[in-house]
């Protein structure tokens, strides 16, 4: 199996609620943005929603769906599901690690069905901006075995 990088998302939030519905130490949220998809295999659009939990560890658990409308006419459907991880550094960053995974009609991108996404990077917490999260992975198929 070979790593390749993919592309690099670059996701702001537009709009957001964030609630501690059974007192201080767990978190839900929802909130909905777009972003910049560049990269040596997909470029384009990407338009999103996230309904986060906060673990009473502090560790929040994106479980983000969206859409990627690509610069050359397809679209594709992407989950992202992770850890983000306060980080000790003079600014407000959190570290994020995610699988993500796609589903696509498209002919020319079908092979991303078949694609386990990693993601890492940052999010700024002040701007609430995704920074530099770099996504690659590797496309692995599943032969079927056939009968005689």
């Amino acid at each position: 199996m070979r790593f390749e990088e993919l592309c690099t998302l670059r996701m702001q939030y537009g709009e957001g609620t964030w609630l501690a519905p059974y007192g201080e130490s767990e978190y839900a949220g929802f909130g909905t943005g777009k972003g910049q998809v560049v990269g040596p295999k997909i470029r384009g659009t990407m338009h999103w929603a996230n309904h986060p939990r906060r673990r009473e560890d502090l560790v929040w658990c994106p479980d983000l769906n969206g859409t990627i409308a690509t610069a050359d006419g397809a679209k594709i459907l992407v989950s992202i599901k992770g850890y983000s991880i306060i980080e000790e550094t003079p600014t407000v960053n959190r570290a994020i690690v995610a699988a993500v995974w796609f589903q696509t009609d498209d002919p020319r991108y079908r092979w991303l069905n078949y694609y386990l996404g990693i993601a890492e990077g940052e999010i700024d917490e002040t701007t609430e901006e995704m920074v530099d999260p770099n996504l690659g992975g590797s496309e692995r198929r599943c032969e079927g075995a056939t009968e005689n």
